[in-house]
């Protein structure tokens, strides 16, 4: 029973330690304006970070391989924004408000 413990533990460690990847922050000015800063892997944007435009939207949340993926906020100049998912640069399941208006989006419709 012992060694089950030893061997379950050492397999719980080494699927932790394998499954965490090497993030770096960023922190980028592009000739456009566009500003990044945040985790990023291999010269793209992964992980969580703020990206700024010039126009003052703003998106604040996870990327992956460069896009918006997974949970974050887009907010526009105007103050209206969006909350939820992303998947792979898309809007995805999540709400737009717009002052008091709120419209759903499910499966990036």
């Amino acid at each position: 029973m012992k060694h089950l413990l030893i061997i379950l533990s050492l397999f719980i460690l080494f699927s932790f330690l394998t499954s965490c990847e090497k993030k770096e922050q960023i922190n980028i000015t592009l000739p456009d304006g566009v500003k990044y800063i945040g985790e990023g892997k291999d010269d793209l944007m992964n992980g969580q970070g703020t990206l700024t435009y010039p126009s003052g939207d703003k998106y604040i949340g996870e990327f992956k391989d460069g896009e918006y993926h997974g949970q974050g906020t887009f907010t526009f100049n105007d103050g209206a924004k969006y909350v939820g998912e992303f998947k792979d640069g898309i809007v995805w399941n999540g709400e737009v408000y717009n002052g008091n208006i709120k419209h759903k989006i499910v499966n990036g419709k």
